[in-house]
């Protein structure tokens, strides 16, 4: 999977090593949903506002129209609420969720 921008980046580690890429979290939450790969697996998300990985399950997420992914999921991860908010500002009115939230949320896109 070609990544087009990092910030958007997302991934999961089976519990066998095998890993899947994704250049939208939207994606990730798509394909996490059609194959589901188990409690022991990894699930990864870059940190919009860093260039750090974060543990997708414990993430925060922004689903917002002015975050502009890849493929047009438009939802961004930080380390905390915080990080979200200090890094979006008011430019981007948006949903404040967690991993739970998001899976619920995005049911029926991809």
């Amino acid at each position: 999977m070609l990544i087009s921008d990092e910030r958007f980046a997302a991934a999961w580690r089976g519990p066998g090593g095998d890993e899947q890429h994704f250049d939208d979290v939207g994606c990730l939450v798509s394909h996490y949903r059609a194959h589901d790969p188990g409690a022991n697996a990894r699930l990864f998300v870059r940190d919009f506002g860093g260039e750090r990985w974060l543990d997708g399950r414990t993430a925060v997420f922004v689903s917002a129209p002015g975050v502009k992914s890849p493929m047009s999921y438009n939802v961004a991860a930080f380390a905390s609420a915080e990080a979200a908010r200090t890094t979006l500002g008011t430019r981007t009115a948006g949903t404040i969720q967690d991993w739970v939230v998001l899976l619920r949320d995005l049911q029926g896109r991809g």
